[in-house]
């Protein structure tokens, strides 16, 4: 497959999107517990939105699946790697074929990532990853085609905002000083505070691809699986089960999600985390429409916990301690 870098993720799915011809009200399958943004994306490009249930294990619910085929004019379904862990994919794999339905692999969670020496986000008929959910950069998603990009876009532009934002992430401990004692504090149990809803269609900016290209993906594929374990044994000592038990060290995880019983509990954790200097939260960025109406994909979101794993391992053994 070939690569092509964008300024973000969504801007590799509409462009993968368009390099295949998709037509006005052809039918996409994408999960129920997705980011906005997808199905903005999806909208601004004249797409109808079908959605399957995810289990509560963040694996695909076969049986709501297949009753969405009966649809007409269904030309494509996206699956999710959630967190960075891959969807078992030969049976779907197996429904796209018979039903001539083109396969999205949406892993923007796990960049870098290799099941059975395949890199994720190729398992399909095109995919993308997002880089910059993985390193220290202003932008990067990555498409994954079997069809040569051809299509010349602008650079992705950053302002002194977004190098003030990243001066202090190469420091992690102004970064820690910062999140513990200033009054500007992030609400993560308010579920509209973050709303990122723009689409960029910008290639990425020369500093993330030269960042991309040097970057040490192995190393830090090691670091977030030692962070992982490091976790996984304080949650014990807490009586608390990860979702996923099991984690591969082919894996890039962006974090690791396990459930509480409710809101109150669930900020309790973003608190803890905010008093040592780490940003727990919950994700993802639900539609208005969803949180209205108070939905079961936001009864999930509400306790649903994330713990990063992107912080060094030295203090994050300190905390855990």
């Amino acid at each position: 497959m070939y690569s092509f870098f964008f300024s973000h993720g969504r801007t590799a799915l509409l462009n993968g999107i368009k390099l295949n011809n998709f037509l006005k009200n052809d039918i996409i399958l994408i999960p129920d517990y997705l980011c906005e943004i997808v199905e903005i994306t999806l909208k601004f490009l004249n797409l109808k939105i079908v959605k399957y249930k995810i289990n509560d294990d963040f694996t695909i619910n076969i049986q709501s699946l297949k009753s969405k085929l009966k649809f007409k004019k269904i030309r494509a379904l996206i699956i999710v790697n959630y967190f960075g862990f891959p969807q078992k994919i030969n049976l779907i794999k197996k429904i796209c074929r018979k039903h001539n339905i083109m396969l999205i692999e949406d892993n923007s969670h796990g960049h870098g990532g290799l099941v059975n020496k395949r890199l994720l986000g190729t398992r399909g008929n095109f995919g993308f990853s997002s880089p910059r959910k993985v390193f220290k950069i202003y932008s990067g998603g990555v498409l994954y085609s079997q069809k040569k990009f051809s299509i010349k876009l602008a650079k992705y532009k950053y302002g002194l905002k977004s190098i003030l934002i990243r001066k202090i992430n190469d420091f992690f401990l102004t970064k820690i000083f910062i999140k513990k004692y200033f009054s500007f504090k992030k609400d993560y149990s308010n579920p509209f505070m973050k709303r990122d809803n723009i689409i960029y269609n910008k290639n990425i900016d020369n500093f993330s691809l030269s960042k991309i290209t040097i970057s040490n993906i192995k190393k830090e594929k090691f670091k977030r699986y030692n962070n992982y374990m490091i976790w996984v044994k304080f949650l014990k000592n807490n009586n608390i089960n990860p979702i996923f038990k099991k984690i591969d060290k082919d894996l890039m995880i962006w974090c690791l999600p396990f459930y509480v019983r409710d809101s109150n509990e669930a900020k309790k954790w973003f608190l803890w985390g905010q008093n040592n200097g780490i940003t727990i939260f919950s994700w993802p960025d639900l539609s208005i429409d969803n949180i209205q109406k108070n939905t079961r994909c936001f009864k999930r979101w509400k306790k649903l916990v994330c713990l990063p794993l992107d912080i060094p391992s030295n203090f994050l053994k300190k905390v855990c301690n």
